[in-house]
């Protein structure tokens, strides 16, 4: 499954993971604070999809090809 990112969605994630290190000096904390983002990302991401399936009909095309 090949996914693209937002730039937006980037800036704000980086910044958040930053911002952490930054306020903690804990490596292992930031890069716990990175993992949940990227899963609630994901997470949301899916949940979307799912949604505009249900309610609109909409199938968004992935990799060139319609589902």
């Amino acid at each position: 499954m090949k996914r693209s990112f937002e730039p937006k969605i980037i800036v704000c994630c980086v910044i958040i993971v930053v911002g952490t290190y930054i306020l903690s000096r804990s490596w292992s904390m930031t890069i716990g604070v990175g993992l949940l983002l990227y899963a609630l990302d994901a997470y949301l991401t899916a949940w979307v999809k799912k949604k505009d399936e249900q309610y609109y009909g909409k199938k968004k095309e992935e990799d060139g090809e319609t589902h």
